[in-house]
């Protein structure tokens, strides 16, 4: 496979491809303070443009329960770097309940509503997605007390 060819003006490079799915390749870079970051880099297919919205969420979100968008190029995403560790780590290392507790509050950030005004994108989402509605709902504590209660026995 061809290395591939990143905007100058990223300052990117060592790019190794990590995953490739029918939709993207990832590929993790080094930024030019040697930090990692990783590349989104859609191809064509039928519905990219659905692909290309979730940037729009992404710039808005600005990293409140998500990796943050440090640049956009046509088809390509340059993102925050999420790290190494997966859930699945503490899953096997702490458990169910401690790894539920993560998922909670990672989507707990995720749905919470921001401060910043919603981007047109995002209104389609906004029935699914209180984060992208306008009003202000409970939704941390919902999402919380929802992943983290036991079920009845």
């Amino acid at each position: 496979m061809d290395q591939p060819d990143f905007p100058a003006r990223w300052k990117v490079s060592d790019p190794v491809l990590i995953a490739e799915t029918f939709s993207s390749r990832i590929w993790k870079v080094r930024l030019g303070d040697g930090k990692p970051a990783i590349v989104k880099d859609l191809k064509p297919f039928d519905d990219v443009e659905d692909e290309l919205r979730g940037a729009h969420f992404l710039a808005w979100r600005n990293g409140e329960g998500a990796v943050r968008l440090l640049g956009f190029d046509g088809n390509r995403m340059l993102l925050e770097y999420a790290g190494e560790r997966h859930l699945l780590d503490d899953l096997n290392t702490y458990g169910d309940s401690a790894a539920t507790e993560i998922a909670a509050e990672a989507m707990a950030r995720l749905f919470a509503p921001s401060d910043r005004p919603v981007p047109v994108i995002c209104s389609r989402f906004a029935s699914v997605s209180p984060a992208c509605s306008s009003g202000r709902r409970p939704i941390a504590r919902q999402a919380r007390k929802a992943f983290t209660s036991r079920p009845p026995e």
